[in-house]
């Protein structure tokens, strides 16, 4: 069985703008290198909630793919919108062969979190959500729902 390790992507990000570290075969100081346990094979999912213009931001970034498909990570990318430009930054991490899970949320003006107080709009954003995925022929490794309490 895998084990699951879900990392906040500002940990990525803090991986490859912030501390400039690079995955590779070769040793080095400023370098990442992964050791899997006989057995043992977790699965990093960096947990990432970024806007669509950070994300475009963290994705034009060279480097990240490579560290990414070095870790054998996916993503678990919240998903506040349905635009084509956060349907381009999926199709790059599929074409890449990073494993993406739909992270299932409201858009922030409908609250954003599901709960048993916005099931119609949860409904509906789950059939915008298929039409979308069908529009940019999407793929996706799982689908994942963010499930709170309705607090106010």
């Amino acid at each position: 069985m895998k084990r699951l390790i879900y990392l906040p992507s500002a940990i990525l990000l803090a991986l490859v703008l912030v501390l400039g570290i690079k995955c590779s075969s070769n040793t080095g100081n400023d370098e990442v290198k992964v050791k899997r346990a006989p057995g043992a094979i977790p699965t990093l999912i960096f947990a990432c909630e970024l806007s669509t213009d950070s994300l475009q931001k963290l994705f034009s970034n060279p480097d990240v793919l490579p560290i990414l498909q070095a870790l054998h990570a996916g993503i678990s990318l919240s998903l506040p919108d349905y635009s084509q430009y956060r349907a381009k930054i999926i199709q790059q991490l599929n074409q890449a062969g990073v494993p993406v899970t739909a992270w299932m949320v409201l858009s922030h003006e409908d609250g954003y979190y599901l709960n048993a107080g916005n099931v119609a709009q949860a409904a509906a954003r789950f059939s915008d959500f298929e039409k979308w995925t069908e529009k940019y022929n999407l793929k996706w490794a799982g689908i994942g729902l963010d499930i709170e309490p309705g607090i106010k």
